[in-house]
């Protein structure tokens, strides 16, 4: 919670797993990876993931403009994302409500 999750100021594409990571590490946080069995994401090609962003931008355009975003939050000590945002209530495996 004190990261504020991902940068909702990135692009939809590439880069927001390692800004996460980047402003844990700045923030003192330990960033532990650990094996999972099975598949780590849903199999899809880069032009299924461009058309469902909706945007006129390409893969290479997204992660130019997210690594530079990335690079500026280490730079500005920007460590938390979305700051004001205003907690919702979500609906977890659809059976459980919970605040996010």
């Amino acid at each position: 919670m004190a990261l504020g999750g991902y940068d909702e100021e990135m692009l939809p594409m590439s880069q927001q797993d390692v800004d996460l990571i980047d402003r844990a590490r700045a923030s003192g946080l330990a960033v532990v990876r650990l094996p999972q069995p099975g598949r780590a994401s849903i199999p899809n090609s880069i032009e299924d993931k461009l058309r469902d962003t909706g945007l006129p931008f390409g893969w290479e355009e997204m992660r130019r403009h997210n690594l530079e975003r990335r690079r500026e939050n280490l730079r500005l000590g920007r460590l938390t994302a979305n700051p004001g945002r205003v907690p919702v209530r979500v609906l977890v495996d659809f059976t459980r409500e919970t605040e996010i």
